[in-house]
């Protein structure tokens, strides 16, 4: 197996992203602050498998963010709050298109200067990523995640470490 090709992933503080690969040795790709992988495990079934180790079912997460926010699509998910692990999907976890963010290691976001449906990410490591969703969309899916931060953080968690929206 190829060095940074891996059976499986657990997300850390150190993930940036995780998205759906397009190729035939593996299945996601993941980002984090100073490396990447491909992983034979779906980014869904890793996302799961990561709500599991912190202690709740994904289905359980989610009913709880529904349940206490109201939100009812693309809900974002606390993966595991104790480690102050928050991502929200850029579109519909079933979507192929779909970009877990891990909200924490946002340090900007921004319009794409050129095109209206897709905005720009700056992680805290000052890597960009363009995503294929507008604007008002990644705000709205920060806001709701920062809810989420406050809604099931521990009281010593901050819900915005210093995002920074830029128009």
């Amino acid at each position: 197996m190829p060095r940074n090709l891996f059976p499986s992933y657990e997300p850390s503080t150190e993930t940036l992203y995780i998205r759906a690969a397009y190729a035939m040795d593996h299945d996601a790709y993941v980002k984090e602050m100073h490396q990447s992988y491909k992983v034979k495990q779906p980014p869904n079934q890793i996302i799961h498998t990561a709500c599991l180790d912190g202690g709740a079912s994904y289905d359980g997460r989610k009913s709880a963010v529904i349940y206490n926010t109201g939100i009812q699509s693309k809900v974002p998910i606390p993966i595991n709050p104790r480690q102050n692990l928050y991502a929200f999907p850029t579109h519909s976890p079933q979507s192929i298109d779909n970009i877990w963010i891990f909200f924490h290691n946002v340090y900007l976001y921004k319009k794409h200067p050129t095109d209206s449906t897709q905005s720009i990410i700056q992680f805290v490591n000052r890597e960009t990523l363009t995503v294929p969703i507008s604007f008002a969309t990644l705000e709205r899916q920060m806001h709701r995640t920062a809810y989420c931060v406050f809604r099931f953080g521990d009281g010593n968690t901050y819900a915005h470490k210093g995002n920074i929206r830029v128009n």
